[in-house]
């Protein structure tokens, strides 16, 4: 459980798929002490495939208006990509923060690997690696891709698979 102490000597705050009545409350405690919030959005909670595991919790009617009530406490909203933005913005419009009266804008955070983090090195045509990080929710999205990649690994001897998060399918 956060220690609630510690969180109001904060500035600022980060928080993610927020929804209960409990996490409105806090975000409401919060806000009375003047700590700025951030809510985080890195999944099209509208539109969860069925295989991923958070399907059944995000596809209520309640969850949503639930997400909806916290995001109105927020200061900004961030997303992981251009497309999620237009998602946020179809769905939840132009939201204004119940708290300052102020439209809370949504900024894209893009969530990639950012290549500075990384040795450049020239490519090595002996050895293609493809890599795959995801956790149990992207099972579906790894069933699509691996017959290609299957294909792949058959046809060219220098090209491997490696995954992060989860096991190859076969």
């Amino acid at each position: 459980m956060p220690n609630l102490n510690e969180i109001v000597e904060c500035d600022t705050i980060c928080i993610q798929r927020l929804m209960t009545d409990q996490n409105l409350q806090f975000l409401q405690c919060i806000r009375s002490f003047g700590v700025k919030i951030i809510y985080d959005l890195d999944d099209n909670v509208w539109q969860i495939p069925k295989f991923n595991p958070a399907a059944g919790i995000f596809g209520t009617q309640a969850v949503k208006g639930g997400m909806s009530a916290c995001a109105e406490w927020a200061d900004v909203i961030t997303v992981s990509t251009p497309t999620l933005k237009k998602v946020v913005k179809r769905n939840w419009g132009h939201l204004t923060n119940v708290a300052t009266k102020k439209e809370i804008p949504v900024i894209v955070y893009e969530n990639r690997v950012d290549p500075n983090f990384f040795v450049p090195h020239e490519p090595n045509k002996d050895k293609v690696v493809i890599g795959w990080a995801g956790s149990n929710t992207h099972s579906g999205d790894l069933a699509v891709i691996w017959p290609v990649l299957e294909k792949m690994l058959h046809k060219y001897p220098n090209v491997y698979v490696e995954l992060v998060g989860h096991e190859a399918p076969f």
